[in-house]
């Protein structure tokens, strides 16, 4: 089965809790390009589209081989807009695609080995959607919600213990593919019957948020470079 896959990498130019940083020097290479050149050496995607409000993320992202044939509209680049509204903007100037892909730049550590590896496990399963998990750094049933005062009477009740001692699972952030016929429902929805995750491991599924984040990458990237 050959699918046409539309990898779309959305990268706004605002950043509130880490400025810039989408085109931010990581390892030698702005933050985006780690996520464009993981994307255009993916066997599996077809097209990779970088969507940006940034005239200087544009040129970063077409210097690394991305297509960016416009910025993003001022009504898709406000703080509430979601990823799918851009998605569907895209996808309706392109719909000659069987699938789509989102990779977010937050992800820098996702691998071209990944995107192929999704892809794969969405043919094979006749998948609508993959979505890429992680093993939880926890166990789930140490987690809970408090009130703002902080009390933690029952904070480890049996309601969230798990008696079968099963492993928890995480959204990393890093893949969402999914069957581009789901962009016509009002209701989008990734996690339906037919959708499967894919597993990655907690060193590739580093999402950058914060700046301690970003220093981590950095860490590991040159952890990695040394060990070459």
């Amino acid at each position: 089965m050959s699918l046409k896959v539309l990898a779309i990498i959305p990268a706004r130019g605002g950043s509130k809790r880490l400025p810039g940083k989408n085109k931010k020097m990581l390892h030698g290479k702005p933050m985006i390009t780690w996520t464009i050149e993981a994307a255009m050496n993916a066997s599996g995607i077809s097209t990779v589209y970088v969507s940006t409000d940034d005239p200087e993320i544009a040129e970063l992202s077409r210097a690394a081989g991305a297509l960016v044939p416009e910025l993003r509209p001022a009504h898709l680049s406000q703080d509430e807009t979601s990823t799918i509204d851009v998605v569907k903007y895209i996808y309706g100037k392109n719909p000659c695609y069987d699938a789509i892909a989102i990779l977010q730049p937050t992800s820098p550590l996702r691998t071209s080995a990944d995107i192929e590896n999704a892809i794969s496990l969405f043919i094979k399963n006749k998948a609508s959607s993959v979505i890429s998990i992680t093993e939880c750094e926890h166990k789930i049933s140490w987690s809970n919600y408090l009130d703002n005062d902080l009390n933690l009477d029952g904070f480890l009740s049996q309601a969230y213990s798990d008696p079968d001692g099963r492993v928890g699972y995480r959204l990393n952030g890093a893949i969402y593919l999914f069957d581009a016929k789901k962009l016509d429902s009002d209701a989008f929805n990734f996690y339906d019957k037919n959708a499967y995750g894919y597993l990655m491991d907690r060193v590739s599924s580093i999402d950058i948020d914060y700046i301690e984040d970003f220093e981590y990458a950095e860490y590991l990237l040159q952890k990695k470079a040394k060990a070459q």
